[in-house]
């Protein structure tokens, strides 16, 4: 799904991709985890995180019915606009039975937390159609691309 929304007087592309992923146990230590260790004493511009983080690999997606009702388009952070910045963010969440996402969590995002909030503060509001195979305990899978258009 592409949409561009107008932000700070620039047209944003905004694009999603949805993944479905059924899982009975949550997924292993994010891949995040390794950049946490990242010493302290290095220190990095912003463009250098940018540069260094939007090159990593995206997500492995797997597409599967779970389809869309309402949908709200994340925001694009100011920050992100001033650098030129692209990147993604992977998050897994329930849904209700009305079809909300709730327990919303970040797997994993590139460039890490500059476009964190914005996606999980739009998913909250997301309605999605309920799957026959849906059970309380699945877990779904959905990643943001974000992108200057």
């Amino acid at each position: 799904m592409k949409r561009f929304t107008r932000v700070a007087g620039l047209f944003v592309l905004s694009t999603c991709t949805l993944v479905s992923c059924v899982t009975q146990s949550r997924l292993q230590e994010s891949s995040t985890d390794q950049f946490r260790g990242l010493s302290s004493a290095e220190t990095l511009s912003w463009t250098e995180k940018v540069e260094r983080y939007a090159s990593r690999p995206l997500p492995p997606v797997v597409k599967q019915g779970l389809k869309p009702i309402k949908v709200e388009q994340p925001c694009f952070p100011t920050k992100a606009i001033k650098y030129n910045a692209q990147g993604w963010v992977q998050v897994e969440f329930s849904l209700n039975e009305n079809g909300q996402a709730f327990n919303v969590v970040s797997l994993d995002n590139s460039p890490p937390g500059l476009f964190e909030s914005c996606a999980l503060s739009s998913i909250r509001k997301w309605v999605f159609e309920i799957p026959e195979t849906h059970h309380p305990e699945n877990r779904y899978q959905f990643v943001f691309h974000f992108k200057l258009g």
